[in-house]
């Protein structure tokens, strides 16, 4: 019996432990089968979302802020997600422009760059300051946003793109707000800007709208989103970051561009088109060297400019059709010929352009398509606004290094008081007397902005030190107290040597009050202004100045306009005197001294060389002229050209600073000018219309653009009975209302004319003409003011002007006006030293798509 149980017993153990093994097998395949069905469907899983390629090339750390809009979209047909991302299309237009590229209904909108916080929010992107919180964190530079670090490249290029529109925009504001500051005459606080109504009067701006595209586009071999633009709008956006072109073959697909801290280079991606990289190579700066935000600015960026010639027509231009004297064209050489061409030049001035060789001189002082810039281009410059720079249109170099133009504004207006000595060129009245006074308006308005800049350049260098010497010492002590964070304090110093210090220190104070000894103090900081004053340079432009120089070219403009066929006829025998001059020799070229005293200049050739031995040396030496059977060069025995006004031109390049600017302005006004009003007026140009005296035509352009009412001239009673109302009244550099002015202001200098020379019609004095304040009063109700003086306006405007023959002093007139509108408009506007000319006029206003990665 006991072995029976024994033997049940054993089975009954192993059948549980049978069990026991069978359920731990199957809980051990339970737990594999699990585990790989986990795996099986992890696996799954990433096979799922790995069909939503380009998902991590849209991360944060690759497309900053625009990551937010990356999205997975799943295709039940295709079982697989898609990747969807926003990238910005990139354009420039002006802000009042509400037609983008992608149409403009409310889910496209429209974002203009403008530097402030929230656009900043509107383009994602980061401001500065989150940039060096965010990507420059790790970097221990002394400013981390200018630190250089080429392994860090992996955010895409617009995007440092849109930061930099975004920096210019914010920077250049900020530095016209504080260099405005010290100039800006007090006004009412209902008429100050506000910011919106400041970037209203820019009309250049970079604009953006916001592209959904889908990562099954993007063609083989790219890593990144890219961003869309327009060949045109490259260009332009390039020319306003302040980056000058190096290369621009279209045929070859290479385009490099390299300027103020950056790098753009250009070349052909397959399957996608010509793509432009954007890189930050060095440290950038946006103050004075800001494009000037004026949409007439894209035409210089390709080799045009707009002149006085197509004002109020604003005709479109296009490429590939040839232009008329609405439009320079100065990119290259065969451009300026063509340009020469449409203003009816002879075919010697135009073929030194098309002909000309490597001993052809173009430039005197500097290159003259920068002249024929200013005698008939249009002001791009902004009223009320510090920026001056614009892209250079011409493949010339401007070199403001070698001349000044405030000294050849001086020139000027002493040669025109040496002529009118010998020929009366200032009669009461005459236009050439106003000009002559607008000079010396011009040089008093620069002299007092140089004593004023100066000030507040040496205040600002202070600042500047006292800044980095603060910032310098908080890093010292940061160091220091790093390597040493625990340090004793020093002993308290002992009653007896506080007594000493204390003793000194009144010594030392009654020593300086007495004059024994100099104040270390004063003494410091002399030093310190004397260091920093030899550092400051000097401009030539400044918001006052660059206002007087504004009611300047209006003033020339209003002359000019009534004329215009004359005056493009004027401006032809210009540039046909000019470019004969440049290239004339009195001497043959190897016998042309280099040391002529200006007081022998009548002579034709050196004293004591005949014609006779002249010639023969020239043929005896011939083989050394360079043969230049195409360009036109007076003879040397040309007594006729070489009279006694004719000053070579290498003695112009020998004299002093203050000298050559004389003997250009000397060459222009006894030379030049004689020269062009010799040549017989065209039946074509016989009849000469001119503004009556006392009725200036300015009427209708004060209602459009109240900065004209500075242009009125002077009051005086004329002899004849006419009356022209003094600018002092009206100028607004005088009352300090320039910011300010309104149409209803026009509209009652207007009136002041009006009644003016109604007085003076009637003989009555001017104190008797009834005020615009009381020609308000009587006004029927309901009418405003404006309107009133409109309607009398209007019924006048018939009797502004009147007819008569052609005189050589009106040629002498216009010329001199173009002359004086040159070198006010140089100094309205700067070019940058580096920027030259490539010649790309063929891709003006091209949409080609081009790409930014």
């Amino acid at each position: 019996m006991d072995s029976t149980n024994g033997t049940a017993a054993d089975a009954g153990n192993n059948n549980n432990s049978d069990d026991k093994s069978e359920l731990i097998i199957a809980i051990a395949a339970l737990a594999i089968s699990v585990v790989a069905l986990i795996i099986a469907v992890l696996q799954a899983l990433q096979q799922y979302f790995g069909s939503a390629e380009g998902y991590s090339s849209c991360n944060e750390k690759i497309i900053g802020g625009w990551s937010k809009f990356t999205k997975r979209k799943f295709i039940p047909t295709q079982f697989r997600f898609e990747v969807r991302f926003r990238v910005p299309v990139i354009f420039v237009a002006p802000p009042q422009n509400v037609y983008g590229p992608l149409g403009d209904d409310d889910e496209k909108e429209i974002v203009y760059i403008d530097g402030s916080v929230e656009n900043y929010r509107k383009t994602h992107t980061w401001t500065p300051e989150e940039f060096d919180i965010k990507q420059r964190a790790k970097l221990k530079g002394t400013d981390t946003r200018e630190t250089i670090h080429t392994a860090d490249n992996e955010l895409t290029t617009w995007l440092a793109l849109l930061m930099a529109m975004q920096r210019m925009e914010r920077e250049s504001r900020e530095w016209q707000q504080k260099i405005c500051t010290p100039y800006v005459l007090p006004i009412d606080a209902a008429q100050a800007l506000t910011p919106e109504e400041e970037f209203s009067r820019h009309t250049m701006a970079v604009g953006m709208q916001e592209k959904t595209r889908s990562w099954d586009t993007m063609p083989d071999g790219l890593k990144k989103p890219y961003a869309t633009t327009a060949m045109c709008h490259l260009v332009e956006m390039v020319a306003m970051l302040g980056i000058y072109w190096k290369e621009f073959d279209r045929s070859n697909n290479v385009y490099r561009a390299q300027g103020n801290g950056f790098l753009v280079t250009g070349s052909m991606v397959p399957n996608l088109g010509v793509t432009f990289t954007f890189e930050k190579v060095g440290k950038t700066w946006f103050q004075e060297n800001r494009i000037v935000p004026h949409d007439s600015v894209k035409q210089l960026c390709f080799g045009f400019c707009p002149t006085i010639f197509q004002a109020g027509i604003k005709t479109p231009l296009y490429t590939d059709e040839p232009k008329d004297e609405g439009t320079l064209q100065l990119g290259t050489p065969a451009e300026v010929a063509e340009t020469l061409v449409s203003f009816g030049c002879n075919t010697n001035t135009v073929n030194y352009f098309r002909l000309g060789n490597e001993h052809t001189r173009y430039s005197h002082l500097f290159p003259i398509t920068f002249e024929m810039l200013g005698m008939v281009g249009e002001i791009m410059q902004i009223r009320q606004t510090a920026f001056t720079m614009l892209p250079n249109p011409t493949y010339f170099t401007w070199n403001k290094s070698a001349f000044s133009l405030v000294g050849l504004m001086q020139a000027l207006g002493r040669s025109l008081d040496e002529a009118n000595v010998e020929e009366n060129l200032f009669p009461r009245g005459s236009h050439l007397a106003s000009i002559r006074s607008d000079i010396d308006r011009v040089i008093a308005a620069f002299n007092e902005d140089a004593i004023v800049k100066r000030r507040n350049d040496i205040d600002q260098a202070d600042r500047r030190k006292t800044a980095e010497i603060k910032k310098m010492a908080d890093a010292h002590n940061h160091a220091v107290r790093k390597r040493n964070p625990v340090k004793a304090k020093p002993a308290e110093p002992s009653a007896l040597t506080r007594g000493l210090r204390k003793m000194r220190h009144r010594a030392s104070k009654t020593l300086i009050r007495v004059g024994l000894i100099a104040d270390p103090s004063a003494v410091a900081l002399a030093t310190h202004q004397k260091e920093l004053v030899p550092n400051v340079q000097a401009r030539e432009s400044f918001p006052r100045y660059l206002e007087t120089l504004h009611h300047a070219i209006k003033r020339c403009d209003l002359f000019l306009e009534r004329n215009y066929d004359l005056v493009q006829h004027v401006f032809a025998l210009h540039m046909q005197e000019v470019l004969c001059y440049l290239n004339s020799r009195p001497y043959s070229p190897d016998d042309e001294p280099h040391d002529t005293p200006i007081l022998n200049l009548a002579g034709i050739r050196p004293q004591g060389a005949t014609q006779s031995s002249t010639t023969n040396h020239r043929t005896r030496r011939g083989s050394h002229i360079p043969p230049t059977p195409h360009i036109y060069t007076p003879a040397p025995d040309n007594s006729e050209y070489y009279n006694e006004q004719y000053i070579p031109l290498h003695t112009i390049d020998t004299a002093s600073w203050i000298t050559r600017h004389r003997l250009l302005m000397r060459v222009y006004v006894n030379f030049l000018r004689k020269r062009i009003a010799a040549v017989p007026i065209p039946d074509a140009f016989n009849t000469f219309t001119q503004v009556r005296p006392g009725r200036e035509k300015m009427i209708e352009l004060i209602r459009q653009d109240s900065s004209a009412i500075s242009a009125l001239a002077d009051v005086v009673v004329t002899e004849g009975g006419s009356v022209t109302v003094s600018a002092s009244s009206t100028n607004p550099l005088v009352t300090g209302s320039s910011a300010g002015t309104s149409s209803s202001t026009a509209a009652e200098a207007a009136a002041i004319i009006e009644g003016a020379s109604a007085a003076a019609a009637a003989g009555s004095p001017v104190e008797s003409v009834p005020s615009p304040v009381a020609a308000a009063r009587e006004a029927p109700p309901g009418q405003s003011t404006t309107n009133a003086n409109a309607a009398v306006a209007a019924r006048n405007r018939e009797k502004d002007t009147f007819t008569r023959p052609t005189t050589v002093r009106d040629i002498e007139d216009i010329w001199c006006t173009l002359t004086f509108r040159m070198i006010c408009w140089l100094m309205l506007h700067d070019f940058h030293k580096k920027d030259v000319q490539i010649s790309k006029s063929d891709v003006y206003d091209s949409r080609l798509a081009v790409y930014i990665l």
